[in-house]
């Protein structure tokens, strides 16, 4: 809950160009945030999409707090809450965007494999699944945010450091994209 109240201005910083790259400025999508914490990605989306209907998918309390940031911003008359874990749940669908901010990272390949088939399972035909996450390259010499954030990742995952480029590419590929 913290995170989530703390973390918007982080989200939508990082949300802004969605609606571009998406193509997201159309009217009425249908719009799935998975561990939508801040709400920030899903809030941007529907923004650039007039009577879009968004869908935050987190614990009862932290999507209680997307919820408020959508008050906030002018869509919360649109959003839908489904709350629960995202790993426990089923995400309904069909969704034409399912966006997802920085999950993959506290997971290892297998649960984030079967978290991008979920993503595939809850898309509409022609739908988008997009995420955000730090990933480091081949050789974990650049992109220094992702090799910061891989230095805190074991203290957080048990393990586990930002994925490199291929392991995502993997994780999307056997998850059906």
């Amino acid at each position: 809950v913290t995170f989530a109240q703390s973390s918007l201005p982080m989200a939508l910083g990082g949300a802004m160009p969605l609606p571009d790259i998406l193509r997201a400025q159309r009217p009425g999508l249908r719009i799935l945030d998975v561990a939508a914490g801040s709400g920030g990605y899903g809030i941007t989306l529907a923004q650039a999409s007039p009577g879009s209907k968004l869908t935050f998918l987190d614990w009862p309390n932290v999507a209680a707090v997307s919820k408020r940031h959508a008050d906030m911003f002018g869509v919360g008359d649109r959003v839908t809450i489904l709350p629960g874990s995202a790993l426990a749940l089923d995400w309904g669908g069909p969704y034409d965007i399912v966006v997802m901010g920085n999950f993959f990272h506290h997971f290892d390949m297998p649960t984030c494999v079967s978290i991008a088939a979920k993503a595939k399972k809850a898309l509409a035909p022609v739908g988008v699944f997009a995420t955000a996450e730090f990933v480091a390259d081949e050789e974990r010499n650049t992109e220094p945010m992702a090799l910061h954030f891989s230095v805190a990742m074991p203290v957080w995952t048990n393990g586990r450091p930002a994925y490199t480029v291929s392991a995502a590419a993997s994780i999307l590929r056997d998850g059906g994209f």
